[in-house]
């Protein structure tokens, strides 16, 4: 029986479960402290939301919106989470972000048909170039950023109910991390999905195959635009298991990519319903996980690391820009105490 035609007995049964889920989730939570927890962040202003939560060293943010909108947030549809004693996500904490409620994401999975859909909902556009078909649900975060080196990251999972039943469908509950900005190889202005399969780079996928529903499950089930082969990726969450209320989940994964450093990026997150606004999908990225790695100074210290001299005799510190990097950089020293420029340190430029 097609999905559209059960519609109608779909969304009651929803309307059900969302009245159901708080109690019953309750009860267990007392007994098994096993059971991610989440906290609403409606009212914060997205900017300090995303900077206490997600942005980690070497990068700086700014510009940042939540659902095309930078005034404070005014819908359950992003907040954070804490596992406590749940290991599926490999993640002590971050943010989630989900088509439906956040609340509905604790466990333990008591229903397969779970969702708390947002009626007043979202619908992103930028999805579409990762998947086909009606988005709605949709919740996004956009910023720009800086990097300090070549290269960005963050840890991610995908959870959904749209698993296992709807693997190799239309209902493909999609999600994708844009970047949009230098190509570091051709010198082109573009965008380009992070959130990728590892090892699936290839003429028909430049970027790497998407994670989604249909390219990342438990291999059941075959069909057109489907893998089943990426199934090392999945975890299955079967009835009753603590941790979340999702049928399925990917492992954690780490979106990775290089660019161009000290050039002004654009950050584009979201996760949207495809087909309709039932079955939920929650995107979790991990606290302090946006990061480029450390630049190590000629002396072994990190870039935001002081080094304070000052023992009353002829001493050199040498600054190796060759370990970064880029080839030019701007380096920041700053002087203090009542030593005098000129009588008592200079600077020189010198060496290789």
């Amino acid at each position: 029986m097609e999905r559209k035609k059960t519609m109608k007995r779909i969304l009651i049964y929803c309307m059900i479960t969302v009245c159901c889920l708080p109690f019953a989730k309750a009860q267990v939570a007392s007994d098994e402290m096993q059971n991610i927890s989440v906290t609403s962040v409606i009212g914060e202003d997205p900017y300090d939301f995303i900077l206490r939560s997600l942005v980690g060293s070497g990068v700086r943010v700014f510009n940042v919106q939540f659902n095309g909108s930078s005034d404070t947030i005014s819908q359950n549809q992003i907040g954070i989470f804490h596992s406590n004693d749940f290991h599926g996500f490999a993640m002590d904490s971050g943010i989630v972000m989900t088509t439906g409620s956040i609340q509905l994401a604790p466990g333990p999975n008591l229903s397969t048909l779970a969702c708390d859909p947002e009626y007043n909902y979202y619908s992103d556009p930028e999805i579409s170039s990762v998947v086909s078909g009606r988005v709605c649900g949709c919740s996004t975060l956009d910023f720009d950023f800086v990097s300090l080196t070549d290269e960005v990251s963050f840890s991610y999972t995908f959870a959904s109910e749209e698993y296992p039943e709807f693997v190799c469908s239309s209902f493909n509950d999609a999600f994708a991390f844009l970047v949009t900005g230098t190509d570091p190889v051709t010198g082109e202005t573009r965008t380009w999905n992070v959130a990728t399969i590892p090892g699936t780079i290839s003429d028909e996928y430049p970027d790497g195959i998407p994670v989604a529903i249909n390219t990342v499950n438990g291999g059941e089930r075959q069909g057109n635009d489907c893998f089943s082969e990426y199934y090392q990726y999945y975890r299955s969450n079967p009835s009753e298991m603590p941790g979340v209320e999702y049928d399925g989940y990917t492992m954690k994964m780490m979106a990775t990519t290089n660019l161009v450093p000290c050039e002004v990026y654009h950050m584009h997150l979201s996760v949207c319903n495809i087909g309709d606004n039932g079955y939920d999908s929650g995107v979790f990225l991990e606290f302090g996980s946006f990061s480029s790695p450390e630049i190590q100074m000629g002396f072994g210290q990190t870039a935001d690391s002081v080094r304070r001299l000052g023992w009353g005799f002829d001493h050199e510190l040498p600054l190796d820009i060759s370990q970064t990097r880029f080839n030019t950089c701007n380096t920041r020293l700053s002087f203090g105490g009542s030593a005098q420029y000129g009588v008592d340190y200079e600077c020189y430029a010198g060496g290789t």
